[in-house]
């Protein structure tokens, strides 16, 4: 067997994403939640932004409530009759260059259950990734007027059965 290094170039990761890398990778109740206002929003570099006037206005009375009361199982059982012989992937460089939300980048035997994510946006100007962008003579406004904003209920069972190698 061969370990090569691996190169991993990552531009960027949203909530609840990730790069994994491993012989075997279990991922088992993962979760996040969110919630944010941004008056500009995220940038990357080198952009220019000329009489760009952003405006977020979000008078919640209850603002984001979450109830993530999840039931995670997870039982590993051996894997019976099945060929165990070893596959090995070489891999040299990874690129990445944006993981939205609840995304994965995974090399290798990967078990996931219970992944999940939930987020609540008020972006005034947006987002923009990348480099040599230009915005001219912009006006943005998000005006969010809820009693109640972004109710997150979940309540889930998560179980998993992973054979392992």
């Amino acid at each position: 067997m061969t370990n090569l290094p691996v190169n991993i170039s990552v531009g960027n990761i949203s909530g609840n994403s990730g790069i994994y890398v491993g012989k075997n990778v279990t991922i088992f109740g993962l979760s996040s939640h969110s919630k944010s206002n941004s008056g500009f929003g995220d940038i990357g570099d080198s952009n220019l932004f000329y009489k760009t006037v952003s405006y977020v206005y979000d008078p919640d009375v209850i603002d984001t409530p979450i109830d993530d009361r999840d039931i995670h199982i997870l039982q590993q059982q051996p894997a019976k009759g099945k060929d165990l012989s070893q596959t090995n992937i070489g891999v040299g460089t990874v690129w990445v260059n944006t993981l939205q939300q609840n995304a994965g980048t995974f090399i290798g035997t990967t078990s996931i259950t219970g992944m999940d994510s939930h987020e609540k946006q008020n972006l005034a100007h947006g987002q923009i990734f990348g480099n040599q962008n230009i915005s001219y003579g912009d006006l943005n406004v998000t005006q969010d007027q809820d009693v109640i904003d972004a109710v997150m209920h979940d309540q889930d069972n998560k179980a998993g059965v992973f054979l392992s190698t």
